[in-house]
């Protein structure tokens, strides 16, 4: 066995970068040589940007073992790589989540078809291929299970794509239909009372809750669980995500990890804490609730007496060069921000200078102090 890693992070995401730029005496244990702004796929989708990433080694300087870890044994404090095996003092588990389209019988069939902008780089290169091709035809979008990635993304991209149909002039041969698990488009009722009428006056039809049960792609059918039918022409939806597989304990049946939503500690623990996607916490699953998680738990190891507080800033473009915030914690609903063109260019800002960001964290600290609760 190697030497005893004092502060092993697992993952090079947004929470483990986060964390292992501040935290001393850090190793972090990372597969990949990239990190990659995933929302960048969305505009693959639509635009057919080039997929936004960088080499971590140029975000993070410190020590890097580029293993894939297999499994972590948190009685026996071990983490088990492909290569090697490490002993810890304390281990932080920032892996992320992973799509799961098997949990709905026949969703990999429509992704492997249409594509999708939740998955992969070369998923949004399928998804905006048969964009270009569309003609005409009913159009469904939407949310397959209520445990997914960034929670607006759904919403954005029917918004963003409704645009793209509208400026070329053949919005009126397609039908846009979203389906949602929840009472709205969006998950949160504060935001949906903001999103949902803007939708609909573009003409997009929500149907919820809709709760995905099964998929034909042969028939071209959706079915629900509350015994709806819709047929389609073209699909574009957000698969179920699962947790982490490194783990044979403390983890709940979509494979995420028990995680204490204010101490970020993985339950029954105190050397051992989770940030991210990863987690069980009732928190948005996205980059800025990981990066917001890291902050918090930051401050805790470094003695500080404070808590996660279930915060999360997430952007939502709206279509003609507009964008909100969903703003919210434990204690507060989410915040009421409608739609401003300078809030599409703070989130422009975001994804052009995301890296840059990365590298210069009180620039986004003090960004966010504009919408604290």
């Amino acid at each position: 066995m190697s030497k005893v890693l004092k502060n092993a992070v697992i993952g090079g995401g947004v929470a483990g970068l986060t964390i292992s730029r501040k935290l001393k005496d850090v190793t972090l244990i990372e597969e990949n040589e990239y990190n990659i702004y995933q929302p960048s796929w969305l505009y693959t989708s639509l635009y057919g940007k080039v997929e936004k990433k960088k080499r971590i080694r140029d975000i993070y300087i410190g020590n890097l073992i580029r293993e894939k870890v297999k499994e972590i044994d948190l009685g026996e404090r071990r983490i088990i790589t492909d290569k090697n095996e490490y002993a810890y003092e304390r281990v932080i588990i920032c892996t992320g989540a992973l799509p799961n389209t098997a949990l709905i019988d026949g969703l990999k069939e429509v992704i492997d078809e249409f594509g999708s902008f939740s998955i992969s780089y070369n998923e949004a290169l399928k998804l905006n291929s048969k964009i270009k091709s569309m003609k005409k035809g009913t159009i469904i979008i939407g949310i397959t299970y209520p445990i997914y990635k960034f929670p607006p993304c759904a919403v954005e991209f029917s918004l963003l794509l409704e645009e793209i149909l509208r400026k070329k002039g053949v919005r009126k041969n397609f039908k846009i239909k979203f389906v949602s698990p929840f009472l709205g488009a969006y998950p949160a009722k504060i935001m949906d009372e903001v999103l949902s009428p803007i939708m609909r006056e573009k003409g997009i039809e929500i149907i919820s809750p809709f709760n995905v049960d099964k998929i034909d792609n042969n028939k071209r059918e959706i079915y629900s669980l509350e015994g709806e039918k819709l047929e389609y022409d073209f699909a574009y939806l957000v698969p179920p995500f699962s947790g982490t597989n490194i783990l044979k304990e403390c983890i709940n049946e979509d494979g995420f990890i028990n995680t204490d939503k204010e101490k970020l500690n993985i339950k029954g623990y105190d050397d051992a804490f989770a940030l991210g996607d990863v987690t069980s916490i009732p928190s948005a699953k996205s980059g800025a609730t990981a990066y917001l998680e890291a902050k918090a738990l930051l401050r805790r190891l470094n003695g500080e007496n404070t808590v996660y507080d279930g915060r999360t800033n997430c952007p939502v473009y709206v279509g003609d060069k507009k964008a909100t915030f969903v703003v919210s914690n434990y204690h507060h609903e989410a915040l009421r921000i409608y739609p401003k063109r300078s809030y599409y260019i703070a989130r422009r800002f975001l994804d052009i200078f995301y890296y840059y960001l990365m590298r210069h964290n009180w620039i986004i600290d003090n960004y966010l102090e504009r919408f604290k609760i």
